[in-house]
């Protein structure tokens, strides 16, 4: 019995050891994100924010055809061509 539990520690010591190392290995492994040519590193997050809330009002106002959709859609657009200039 008391074997048993000696071999149960070490098990729970080596899976302890892997769970660790394992990913430390992951992360040292995998190299960096290069730079593209294309990247822009003056485009903030805001621009990236006011991006995503125009793809969804342009949806919104695809499927209702509303006109006060479409207004909202206009002036959101309207910010986020200032944010991004702004930003840039």
């Amino acid at each position: 019995m008391r074997s048993d539990i000696v071999q149960l520690r070490q098990v729970d010591d080596a899976v302890g050891y892997l769970m660790e190392v394992v990913p430390r290995g992951v992360q040292e492994s995998t190299p960096w994100a290069r730079d593209s040519s294309w990247e822009n590193h003056s485009f903030t997050p805001e621009c990236r924010e006011a991006i995503k809330v125009i793809w969804q009002l342009r949806r919104q106002f695809t499927t209702s055809q509303d006109n006060g959709d479409w207004q909202e859609y206009t002036s959101a657009r309207n910010r986020k061509g200032k944010a991004i200039h702004f930003g840039l």
